[in-house]
């Protein structure tokens, strides 16, 4: 038979059959045949036909009679044929034709169909697999491009909806694999992008699985952007500033001049701009997939977006919101938000029930997009807030930042939003009634003392900003405070004071400048910047009343840490993919 196989070689096409099912039939009677002698201990035959589909050399027309015998011998196959379905597996088929790769799916398709317990797991290992490669033909390199519709692999996901559709259990099966495959964060840039981008576009076929999906890719991101702190991000580029060099945190490696450079840099400061690399491009796709599923011809489906929306904001709930350090991710709720004024109430009435007042001054400071009304009702809610604390808690004669500490955050956040915000409040009849209203006089005056623990130069624009718009004069506590620091200061070599920190408040504004170059182009037309020369009277205000320039940098410097808490919420239930992540970083360790 075999011989008469091999004369088979070649075979005349006929009409408009492609290949012939001449050798096909064929050969199923010696898989047949193979799988009845492997039953009764006979090797032989069945070992030739693995050896035979391991071959990386496999012409089309022996492809075809390969695959085309396994479907019409399915049935035969049973659960001690690993290794021959093991080698169907790995044989090289995506960049086949057509009719051929429809022929392999075909043939996955019977097999997860007629044996689900056996080798349904065994199929999607080998699909996701393929998720970390493209089969992309243009020359387009993955720096080139930031769309995540032109990564990817289309023949891989045509097997994998087929396989999803024909057994619905699959998807259950499908998220622990997606977990264990996805790629280090010290793989290569190729890998990880691909990967994430597969993943979207799993999504999209698969919605029941959309919201776990999202919750993997960003429990990833959040892990990769932890890593890659603006500290690590600034040192980088003083760096090479320092070399007479220019430097975007995308690093454009892909010119031989920009890789140069970093090869310049310290070892540990090479593996930080590798890795901002990957969360730049990753943050690219991440952004273009919100966009392109919210998005039809140019206009906001309505049917669609809420629904992402939901998913984007229940991941940012349980994964970053208890996180302490990200600086980037965070903002892909920030763009999705410019898509609808519903976005950004969710967003604001999910962070105040978690007591999350940083992100709340933070996204009404930074958003160019946050309807007037819904800045002014935030502040409104913060004032009534910190009016009712002082209610409580007014009378209390030591201000004491370890008990008071959720006041005075919120107190910061007022600060902040009205430094950021007080042109447009100001310029607005409404928004001028509600900062003469909104009892800043009290607050500033009162026994618990925020400006003391606050942002010193926050405290330095707030003052001259309420000064200016004579709302209230901050000068005296400022001095006052002031006053009260000297006896416990404490004097390095040069004589210059050093600020006991412990009584400043962390420093947390989640949404301060976007620092990924690559990424940066969906935020930037989004993002109030901070145009210090609008604040001039900051600097020039009552100047006696305040620090020399020297002093004004040292009280900057000292404040520099970005280390500190975004939340003050005392913790947060675990997602379900979070879970799986550390049962499988727990099973790897041991």
């Amino acid at each position: 038979v075999y011989k008469a196989m091999d004369e088979e070689e070649t075979v005349e096409m006929s009409g408009d059959e492609e290949y012939s099912d001449q050798g096909a039939m064929m050969m199923a009677t010696v898989i047949h045949k193979a799988l009845e002698n492997k039953k009764k201990g006979l090797q032989k035959d069945y070992d030739w036909i693995v050896h035979q589909l391991s071959q990386d050399d496999m012409d089309a027309e022996i492809f075809f009679r390969w695959l085309k015998s396994l479907r019409y011998c399915t049935t035969d196959i049973n659960h001690k044929c690993e290794s021959l379905v093991n080698a169907t597996l790995k044989i090289k088929w995506i960049h086949r034709e057509d009719s051929l790769v429809d022929l392999y799916i075909g043939w996955l398709a019977d097999l997860v169909t007629v044996h689900t317990s056996f080798y349904l797991d065994s199929c999607l290992r080998m699909l996701i697999h393929h998720f970390m490669s493209s089969n992309d033909s243009s020359e387009l390199t993955l720096r080139e491009n930031q769309d995540f519709n032109i990564y990817g692999n289309k023949q891989v996901h045509r097997a994998m909806q087929t396989i999803l559709h024909l057994v619905p259990s699959s998807q259950t099966r499908l998220m622990p694999i997606l977990i264990y495959y996805f790629p280090s964060e010290y793989k290569p840039l190729d890998q990880f992008a691909l990967y994430i981008s597969n993943l979207l576009r799993l999504s999209v076929y698969a919605p029941t699985l959309r919201s776990q999906i999202l919750e993997l890719i960003i429990h990833k991101l959040v892990k990769l952007d932890v890593e890659v702190s603006r500290d690590s991000l600034n040192s980088i580029k003083q760096t090479l500033a320092d070399e007479e060099t220019q430097f975007d945190v995308d690093l454009e490696t892909s010119s031989h001049s920009s890789d140069s450079k970093l090869n310049n840099l310290p070892k540990d400061l090479q593996q930080i701009a590798s890795l901002a690399d990957k969360l730049d491009l990753s943050m690219s796709i991440f952004l273009s997939f919100i966009h392109v599923s919210c998005y039809q011809q140019g206009t906001l489906d309505q049917s669609t977006a809420p629904l992402l929306f939901t998913d984007l904001l229940k991941a940012f709930d349980t994964i970053i919101l208890p996180t302490h350090g990200v600086c980037h991710i965070q903002f892909y709720l920030f763009v999705t938000c410019s898509y609808h004024e519903d976005f950004v109430k969710q967003l604001l009435h999910l962070c105040w029930n978690k007591t999350s007042v940083a992100y709340i001054a933070s996204f009404i400071a930074r958003a160019t997009f946050i309807p007037f009304s819904v800045t002014k009702t935030c502040i409104e809610i913060v004032c009534t807030w910190i009016h009712r604390y002082l209610d409580e808690h007014g009378s209390c004669n030591v201000a004491d930042i370890d008990t008071h500490c959720l006041f005075y955050a919120t107190c910061q956040c007022l600060f902040y939003m009205i430094v950021f915000r007080h042109r447009n409040l100001m310029a607005n009849e409404e928004g001028n009634k509600l900062l003469n209203r909104s009892g800043l006089q009290r607050i500033v005056m009162s026994k618990l003392n925020p400006l003391k623990f606050c942002m010193p130069i926050l405290v330095k624009y707030f003052a001259a900003i309420t000064s200016e718009h004579e709302l209230v004069y901050c000068y005296t506590v400022i001095e006052s405070n002031k006053r009260e620091l000297l006896p416990t200061a404490m004097f390095g070599g040069d004589k210059r004071p050093i600020r006991d920190m412990n009584n400043q408040l962390d420093i947390f504004f989640p949404f301060d400048p976007y620092l990924l170059s690559r990424s940066a182009n969906r935020i930037e037309p989004l993002y109030q910047s901070w145009d210090d020369s609008s604040y001039s009277n900051a600097s020039t205000t009552n100047k006696e009343n305040e620090d020399n320039d020297d002093d004004d940098d040292y009280l900057s410097d000292a404040i520099s840490s970005y280390d500190c808490m975004n939340s003050f919420s005392p913790g947060f239930g675990m997602s379900p993919v979070v879970t799986m992540l550390q049962n499988l970083h727990k099973s790897k360790n041991h």
